[in-house]
């Protein structure tokens, strides 16, 4: 298969995806574990249940200049020692200020990730195959839910009430780590973006990985056209209230508004 090792690049890139699916999901089967373990108001283990929300918010915000500054693979390196920082921390935190701040930690990998993904595989990807292998990212965070119900359910029958307050949800969150362990090793074994390495001036490595990618077009030509994409005019945000941008620029922003967060499904 000519696109094989580019299959197998995002696909290994894609696992940042699914870390997303899981840390989104995993907090839903500890929700009543974590109420009654530390005694939380309602107001209380709403914060304790969305703080990871912010870390991503934080995370996607930064994740642009981050990528630039050191590369698409190093970002999702990070993105992966952050999310096994958190996991191991939240399944040891004392009290739930110190889970919130751990799942915090962790939600920035996740952010920091959740941007990075699609950007890599996108500008690793044979022209004629972006499309295709950008959903792998979509499929992975979709796996990841799926998986952590698994974990959670299987946890969730362990042992009695008085084990499961206690340790349930310990392991439940800390079970993130085995993922993200995986994605951290994966990554090793997968380039740099071409796009980023002509960014730094660093066309021979550039070009050593387009071909590995099995482009169909000339290696000189890719390149080429990846130096003519930094010159480009740039557009202003005055731009996306033009018709017809302005409709799919309030539709596309408005959708993840419409998504239920697996969080609330306990």
């Amino acid at each position: 298969m000519k696109h094989r090792f580019a299959v197998y690049v995002s696909s290994v890139a894609a696992l940042g995806g699914l870390l997303f699916g899981y840390d989104t999901a995993v907090i839903a089967g500890t929700v009543e574990f974590l109420q009654k373990r530390f005694e939380l108001t309602d107001i209380a283990l709403g914060w304790t249940v969305s703080s990871a929300l912010v870390g991503c918010l934080l995370g996607a915000w930064l994740a642009g200049g981050i990528g630039d500054r050191i590369g698409r693979k190093r970002s999702l390196l990070v993105g992966a020692v952050l999310f096994f920082i958190s996991a191991v921390w939240s399944g040891i935190a004392s009290s739930a200020g110190e889970l919130a701040i751990a799942r915090i930690v962790g939600g920035i990998g996740v952010g920091l990730t959740s941007m990075m993904t699609p950007v890599y595989i996108a500008e690793v990807s044979p022209a004629r195959m972006r499309g295709s292998l950008t959903t792998l990212n979509q499929i992975a965070v979709l796996t990841g839910m799926v998986l952590v119900y698994l974990v959670n359910a299987q946890l969730a029958v362990v042992g009695d009430e008085a084990w499961r307050i206690a340790s349930a949800w310990r392991w439940m969150i800390t079970s993130g780590a085995l993922p993200a362990v995986l994605f951290f090793g994966l990554l090793f074994a997968i380039p740099e973006s071409p796009r980023w390495l002509v960014m730094k001036a660093r066309e021979a490595e550039a070009a050593t990985v387009l071909q590995r990618m099995g482009g169909d077009r000339n290696i000189d030509e890719q390149i080429a056209e990846i130096h003519r994409s930094f010159f480009k005019q740039e557009g202003c945000f005055s731009d996306c209230l033009r018709p017809p941008i302005r409709r799919i620029f309030s539709l596309g922003p408005g959708l993840p508004f419409c998504n239920r967060s697996p969080a609330s499904v306990t």
